[in-house]
């Protein structure tokens, strides 16, 4: 059956061609906008171009009227806006956020004091899949890369402006890097199953590339009584790195071990020493398996292969040692310094390594040459202890925190899957007795709260004060993320006879928790001024618009008494687009416009002196100049083209606005971003 087209006209479309998609309809939306664009960027490129020989010829009022044009508008108001505002958010608020902790705002050594000065960072937890799985694409992106530039601005202008003698990380490196599987092991949780060990690797290089590359930021020096050498120890781990108690993996504990360094440590710093003990492997020693009956003592009981007694072994036999090990390297420290110059006496920052094969090769090894003599069993109260630790010690629930916390009052006494919020009683007991006595232990340091408490233990002689540092993540719950500040001034004597009896010197730290900016007081800033941007663009194009309709005073078509058209000022500087028919004239120096459907204009004798112009004759001498785009059209008496846009309805007119003020700021926005 067929049908005869209408008036002989047949429908041109293709009925077996498929609509176009949103992608498609989106990308022919956008295309015009991009050729508007850098269109707009050419103009402006050749403007600029313009302005500049202008100067250099000396035309200077020619360049300001162009410059006054182009960059005194809206438009460009609010792109200066938004450069000041970008360059604050993204820049400065930062940068002062790290001079406001500047060591010598808190400090109160005596002035010929040269004190060590440690920065420890808790949780930087880079964000990966495991932080948000069900996040989607591009927002899961985009977290990544936004939680990243926070370190790396945060981080950088901490070596930057405070250039601290040692970085100390307090655990939880990474938040899922538990879950990456190794060449022996994969997680237990099937839907991280498919990231392997090349992911890790990848991550590994990520952390590389935010805290170890930026280290050499601080390398300067800050005075000639600056230590030589400076230290960033990252190998104290947390239950994201490893797991927690009976949930770590063996292979998984030996990969991380294998790139940052044995997770239980002793380091001299500033005449000071620094335990570092890995609690999260040390609480499989008191971790009870009710699936399986085990007690969590590595007694027999267990049925896991291989059993607890291999994840909380090595720290046990590390803490068995502990004091030994220590008085060794006291020691070894203190003939170190009576063979350096005296000026060294006051900021001992000698590394020791932690395997006991070496402490016993500095000990069976000949006796240093020294001035003065070193009492061995009095040697290590000179240097107080700083115990470092993943998961803060036991405390009472309900215990405050003090001002400095931002969520609740206390940390939560609970447990769950791979984590636990604070070590149980006889495991706290058992580090500090292993270490003791309790008041050799000048302060703990803790993480994996994410916010930042203060307590002190009264159940140990003396009590012993304990911190919990903030998370440097934005992504760890808390509004102003941060870190602490600690600095160390322990003047030592090295002369020590037998009879002396030397008393462990008191207030030898002093610390400073520094609160970095507030991402999301930055990002409602950023909102409301897009809103203001969008709200006072509106009102231009509109504006704009309305000053564009005709004068309702002035009739095109109103005759004289003869039958003539009445040319006014009006008609003589906005008329419509004349048509091809329409051309300009001249006959014995007197210019008529050409008539138009059959009527005609009086020459400029017959114009109305009240609508005379100062110089007709430049106006006769116009031309039109025609573009792709553009029609260019005197406007004025002056000579000078104006151009001049076709017609365009509200919406789009709106959008080229917006566009022309989006593509610089983005553009500024990206080189922030590039050069963090």
């Amino acid at each position: 059956m067929s049908y005869a087209p209408m008036n002989g006209l047949r429908s041109t479309r293709n009925h077996y061609v498929d609509p176009p998609t949103l992608i498609e309809r989106a990308r022919n939306a956008i295309d015009p906008l991009l050729k508007e664009s850098i269109e707009e960027a050419k103009t402006l490129s050749a403007e600029s171009t313009n302005v500049v020989k202008q100067l250099v010829r000396g035309d200077n009022k020619k360049a300001f009227k162009v410059i006054s044009r182009r960059f005194l508008s809206v438009r460009s108001a609010l792109v200066l806006i938004w450069v000041l505002l970008l360059w604050w958010g993204e820049r400065l608020v930062f940068e002062h956020a790290v001079q406001s902790c500047d060591w010598g705002n808190w400090e109160k050594w005596p002035a010929a004091s040269r004190p060590h000065r440690v920065v420890f960072i808790a949780d930087p937890q880079l964000v990966d899949p495991h932080t948000y799985p069900g996040r989607p694409w591009p927002l899961s992106s985009i977290t990544v890369t936004y939680s990243d530039l926070y370190l790396k601005r945060s981080y950088g202008y901490l070596q930057k402006y405070l250039k601290p003698d040692s970085v100390m990380f307090l655990g939880d490196l990474f938040d899922g890097g538990r879950e990456w599987s190794t060449m022996k092991s994969q997680s237990p949780d099937k839907k991280f199953k498919k990231y392997d060990n090349s992911f890790w690797a990848k991550e590994y290089r990520r952390f590389v590339r935010i805290f170890m590359d930026r280290f050499a930021y601080g390398s300067t020096p800050i005075s000639s009584t600056s230590p030589p050498t400076r230290k960033l120890i990252a190998s104290l781990p947390g239950n994201h790195d490893l797991g927690f108690a009976s949930g770590i993996q063996i292979p998984v504990k030996s990969r991380f071990e294998a790139y940052f360094g044995p997770t239980n440590r002793i380091d001299i710093l500033g005449n000071h020493t620094f335990v570092a003990v890995d609690t999260v492997s040390l609480s499989a020693m008191d971790q009870a398996d009710p699936s399986t009956g085990s007690s969590g003592h590595g007694d027999g009981t267990s049925t896991q292969s291989p059993p607890l007694s291999e994840i909380w072994a090595p720290t046990e036999d590390f803490l068995k040692g502990l004091k030994d090990t220590r008085g060794r390297l006291v020691e070894y420290e203190l003939r170190r310094l009576s063979e350096a110059p005296p000026a060294t006496h006051f900021h001992a920052d000698a590394e020791h390594s932690k395997f006991l094969s070496r402490i016993d090769e500095i000990s069976d090894s000949p006796p240093l040459k020294r001035r003065p003599s070193v009492n061995p069993s009095t040697s290590s109260s000179q240097f107080p202890t700083v115990l470092l630790t993943h998961v803060p010690l036991y405390r009472p629930p309900d215990s405050d925190c003090g001002p400095l916390r931002e969520r609740g009052k206390s940390i939560s006494i609970s447990s769950g899957y791979q984590y636990q919020n604070v070590l149980t009683p006889s495991i706290s007991r058992e580090i500090i007795d292993r270490i003791g006595p309790a008041e050799s232990v000048a302060h703990i340091y803790s993480g994996d709260d994410h916010d930042y408490c203060d307590w002190s233990h009264t159940e140990f002689t003396g009590g012993i004060a304990e911190t919990t540092v903030k998370s440097m993540s934005l992504a760890m719950g808390v509004r102003r993320p941060g870190f602490l500040s600690l600095s160390m001034w322990n003047p030592i004597q090295l002369s020590v006879n037998d009879d002396d009896v030397v008393t462990p010197a008191k207030n030898t730290l002093q610390q400073n928790l520094c609160l970095l900016p507030d991402v999301l007081s930055i990002v409602i800033r950023y909102g409301l001024v897009l809103a203001v941007t969008l709200i006072v663009l509106f009102a231009h194009t509109l504006a704009a618009r309305l000053r564009r309709l005709p004068d309702p005073w002035t009739n095109d078509n109103n005759e004289d008494a003869n039958g003539d058209m009445a040319p006014t000022s009006y008609n003589l500087h906005h008329r419509r687009p004349r048509s091809k028919a329409s051309s300009l004239s001249s006959a014995d120096g007197n210019q008529q416009l050409s008539a138009r459907s059959g009527k005609r204009l009086t020459d400029y004798r017959n114009t109305p002196s009240a609508s005379r112009e100062s110089s007709p004759s430049k106006f006769h001498h116009a031309r039109e100049f025609h573009t792709k785009s553009y029609a260019f059209e005197r406007v004025d008496d002056w000579g000078i083209p104006h151009r001049k846009r076709k017609k365009e309805s509200l919406p789009k007119e709106f959008v080229r606005n917006v566009m022309g003020v989006a593509w610089p700021v983005i553009a500024w926005w990206g080189w922030l971003i590039w050069t963090s």
